[in-house]
């Protein structure tokens, strides 16, 4: 890794991303703002147009995944659409 390479951030990084993206973030999450996902996430819209955002309400950075909301089905679903493609 170049010293270049140590000095870009996630965005810096989300921009050559170019495979579908599918992104959840805790509302209440108190490691990474809110505002930080929503910026990285726009990072995706270089390269990849495939991206969806969900917000979870009352989630914070560990239990994002780990709520009343049926996301394990919506992820399912998004994932099994773009492997039978």
């Amino acid at each position: 890794m170049s010293s270049v390479e140590l000095w870009l951030g996630p965005v810096d990084w989300a921009v050559g991303i170019s495979t579908p993206v599918l992104m959840f973030h805790g509302d209440r999450d108190p490691l990474i703002p809110l505002s930080s996902g929503i910026r990285l996430f726009n990072g995706f819209a270089f390269a990849s147009t495939d991206k969806s955002w969900r917000t979870v309400g009352g989630a914070d950075h560990s239990n994002v995944l780990i709520t009343a909301v049926p996301m394990h089905v919506e992820m399912l679903d998004w994932m099994l659409l773009r492997v039978a493609g």
